[in-house]
């Protein structure tokens, strides 16, 4: 018998639909596996490229260390120091509060007395010059001088430089003078400001090193002795020491300016310039030698000995740029006395001295925009240096300014032209820059 297969028998087709079924399946399945395998592979690639980053940044360290053990021990170079742990005086981990205030409270309440007079007659060469400007300031005379008189480094000079004082300044300094021989007297024949005084000290000086104080503030922790010596032994031309800041008046001491330690030499030494060191010159004890080059760069590159009405920033300036050496000594060794803000020896912001002061200003931003090349972090410390002590701190007096418009145009103009400085930056530019052209633009016989 034949039998007629006619159309597909249900189980036929049930066979089919299930293998329908499985390709697609299958097809899922291998699907998801090629997906699972492309983010293996992916997270694979991420993995092995990190690997390889921190690898390379191990070889890069691991290279630096090499080459700064080789300078070191191998080719004499004294270019890069470890030091933190060699420094001779340490002992900023614990900073005791109460005993700086004790300390402090004695040097108030404190005559003028002499532990031993046969230390007290002049030094030919001393080790220290300890620069105080004064200007109608007798109130503070004594207390100064017996901060210094505790110090147990006596091998010091002590210059007074009298700005041309009003009050009974000299009186008491030249009474000073008479029971201790260290002290030297220079008086200004005309009001010449804080700057110019002390550079005028720093000239008549012959210690070794030089430490400028301002006659309200404080010594502490016998900070002479152990800047002496440390700057000694690595042969420094600026160690900077810690500060503490307070209010004797209302008895409140409370802020210690910190910064990293150690030794920085040649190149390394503008670093510190752009990258942290403080606008001041009395946290900082001085080669002699190197703080004349300083006065004789910046008298050089102004051509003007009226430069020298600006403030601390010239200086600091004129130092980085000519030193060749600068280390960290981690002790507090001055007390900045908030308590006076206004005792500075001399407005130097008169209409007088404007001029003086942008062309200053301008001249400094122009060097940091020179110096730094293509270091944003650097550009940075550039653009603080104009807002915090241009534009904030000069801006009204801009109004005084008669003369080096286009060199200040110039110099903002590279700024506002920078790609390292955002549109946010760059709207404080643009402010002083538009009133420089107004300034330029109310004057008579000048056109922009």
């Amino acid at each position: 018998m034949n039998i007629n297969n006619g159309p597909d028998k249900p189980e036929n087709k049930n066979i089919n639909e299930e293998d329908n079924i499985n390709d697609v399946e299958s097809k899922k399945f291998i699907s998801s596996d090629k997906e699972s395998e492309n983010k293996k592979c992916n997270i694979s690639f991420i993995i092995g490229f990190i690997k390889r980053i921190i690898f390379i940044i191990i070889c890069f360290k691991f290279a630096h260390i090499i080459k700064r053990y080789i300078q070191i021990n191998f080719l004499g170079s004294k270019k890069y120091e470890i030091t933190s742990k060699k420094i001779l005086w340490k002992n900023n981990a614990n900073i005791n509060l109460t005993m700086i205030n004790k300390e402090i409270k004695s040097y108030n309440n404190m005559s003028v007395t002499f532990s031993d007079k046969e230390e007290l007659y002049q030094r030919t060469n001393p080790k220290v010059s300890l620069i105080i400007t004064v200007y109608n300031q007798e109130q503070f005379i004594n207390k100064i001088y017996s901060c210094i008189e505790k110090q147990s480094l006596k091998d010091i000079e002590i210059i007074f430089v009298d700005d041309f004082s009003s009050d009974n300044s000299s009186k008491i300094i030249e009474e000073l003078m008479k029971i201790d021989k260290r002290i030297v007297y220079v008086k200004n024949d005309e009001n010449k400001g804080v700057f110019y005084s002390r550079n005028r000290g720093v000239l008549n000086s012959k210690g070794e090193y030089v430490l400028c104080v301002d006659i309200d503030d404080y010594l502490l922790n016998d900070i002479l002795v152990k800047s002496y010596e440390t700057a000694k032994l690595y042969d420094l031309d600026i160690l900077q020491f810690y500060v503490i800041a307070g209010d004797t008046v209302k008895n409140v001491f409370w802020k210690v300016l910190k910064y990293k330690s150690g030794i920085r030499r040649y190149e390394d030494v503008k670093e510190v310039f752009f990258r942290g060191t403080t606008r001041n010159t009395w946290d900082k004890f001085i080669k002699r030698e190197t703080f004349i080059n300083s006065i004789n760069f910046m008298k050089k590159k102004y051509r003007n000995e009226n430069y020298v009405v600006y403030n601390d920033d010239i200086a600091i300036f004129g130092l980085f740029k000519t030193a060749q050496s600068y280390g960290f000594l981690e002790e507090v060794g001055y007390f900045y006395n908030w308590a006076v803000p206004n005792s500075i020896t001399h407005k130097y912001l008169e209409n007088k001295y404007v001029n003086e002061v942008f062309k200053s200003c301008f001249t400094i931003m122009e060097y940091f925009y020179e110096q730094t090349q293509n270091n944003n972090e650097e550009k940075v410390a550039c653009y603080n240096f104009f807002k915090i002590k241009v534009y904030n701190a000069y801006m009204e007096n801009l109004i005084y300014l008669t003369e080096g418009y286009d060199y200040i145009i110039k110099i903002l103009d590279i700024y506002i032209d920078s790609k390292f400085y955002t549109q946010y930056q760059k709207k404080y530019l643009k402010i002083f820059k538009q009133k420089v052209v107004d300034l330029i633009h109310s004057k008579k016989n000048y056109y922009y």
